[in-house]
């Protein structure tokens, strides 16, 4: 099956690097908003169009699209606009994943190398989550979230939709919620309950201040 790559930084060429290895998807080109990357080569694949020239994908006989990008609005609309005009959004979880059984994961879920999930999970569509994160039982990670390197995320939690939480945060069991578009900071350690938009740094976390829409 052909597919392509949104977004043509770093990230989306090492999510090429785990595709390719896996070797389920012809990955044929990169896409990426940024115009003077267009024209230019990743992992020997060209960077060929911003990522919402859907006709052309089309044109190429491209069926799936991937975007493994850190934003989470851009990612989960952008996907949505994928199944919108058709396009499968598949995920992918890398082989050294612990993953019961019983996790509900939805669709264009990516979670990479070494992370553990406990049982009764629910990873809903789009959700990201990178290297060495641990997700205890029965929690949330709502549409479009992210957990960052090593995060450590507690039980029962309902983590919101396009959250996200930093390179080795630590969310204890006892919060019930991390709100919407929430950012927890690198190294926070969360111990009550977030509210949306609030970003939240040190130990422990504490509002830094507000996002806005």
């Amino acid at each position: 099956m052909k597919a392509v790559i949104a977004g043509a930084g770093t990230y989306g060429a090492v999510y090429h690097k785990y595709l390719a290895d896996q070797g389920q998807y012809d990955i044929v080109a990169f896409l990426d908003d940024d115009t003077s990357k267009i024209g230019q080569t990743i992992n020997r694949l060209p960077v060929i169009s911003e990522i919402r020239e859907f006709r052309k994908l089309r044109e190429m006989g491209v069926e799936a699209v991937f975007c493994p990008m850190g934003n989470n609005r851009l990612r989960l609309e952008y996907l949505q606009n994928c199944l919108e005009e058709g396009f499968q959004t598949p995920g992918f979880i890398h082989p050294t994943v612990i993953i019961p059984d019983d996790t509900l994961i939805g669709k264009g879920v990516y979670i990479l190398p070494g992370s553990i999930i406990m049982p009764f999970v629910d990873i809903r569509d789009f959700a990201m989550i990178s290297m060495g994160v641990k997700v205890a039982h029965h929690t949330i990670l709502r549409e479009a979230s992210f957990l960052s390197t090593g995060v450590n995320m507690g039980a029962s939690i309902d983590f919101g939709q396009c959250a996200f939480a930093g390179i080795g945060s630590i969310i204890t069991t006892g919060i019930k919620r991390v709100g919407h578009h929430a950012t927890i900071g690198a190294g926070a350690v969360i111990i009550r309950d977030v509210e949306d938009h609030a970003v939240m740094v040190g130990n422990p976390g504490r509002v830094l201040r507000k996002q806005t829409d």
